[in-house]
């Protein structure tokens, strides 16, 4: 496979690159597996908290191996349990709390998960979405286009930074951002807790 060929003056280059780092460097502790899951957890123990989610299928997803489902239910409970209203939970709550004091959390099956790169991948849209908007780029380009895209600059501030993505990987994140609320929820479904 021949090198693409990218028509930027080294200036350029260098100056989109540079910006784009110092913005990665602000968000990069958001990008982690840690921080997605921790997100995650909390947003299930917050619409939890606040009735907007459905409890049943929280159970039904952590039973089915969701790990941040699990831990989220855990620390819902527990947070119930340390204020001393244990019996304001729902019963299916505290039926599944006492399961789970027996077996030990669940984790998800080895491989890839959408949730491990859920925030990096925002990131990653948001900075190509942003570089648009600053230099007038497109966000991708063709195998034969020399002109530099978004991506293309973006793929190279993440290589800086040891992320090894390639152009063509930040264009496909960047394209599948769209999706990511659907994929992301289908996460959740049982039986399909990871891809």
């Amino acid at each position: 496979m021949t090198k693409r060929i990218t028509n930027v003056p080294a200036a350029v280059e260098n100056e989109i690159v540079g910006t784009l780092c110092q913005w990665y460097d602000r968000i990069a502790p958001l990008m982690t597996a840690e921080a997605s899951r921790a997100i995650i957890r909390q947003d299930i123990c917050d619409r939890l908290s606040a009735g907007t989610l459905d409890t049943a299928w929280v159970i039904e997803a952590a039973e089915s191996g969701h790990q941040d489902a699990d831990l989220a239910l855990r620390a819902y409970a527990a947070a119930f349990i340390d204020q001393g209203r244990e019996s304001e939970l729902l019963a299916q709550v505290r039926a599944y709390v006492v399961r789970s004091l027996l077996r030990p959390p669940v984790t998800y099956p080895r491989g890839k998960n959408i949730i491990d790169v859920l925030t990096r991948n925002i990131a990653i849209a948001v900075m190509v979405d942003a570089a648009v908007a600053r230099w007038s780029l497109p966000p991708t380009r063709g195998a034969e286009t020399v002109e530099p895209s978004a991506a293309y600059f973006v793929g190279l501030c993440l290589r800086k930074r040891g992320i090894k993505l390639k152009e063509q990987q930040v264009a496909r994140i960047w394209r599948e951002h769209n999706t990511l609320a659907a994929r992301l929820a289908a996460s959740m479904q049982t039986g399909a807790v990871a891809f």
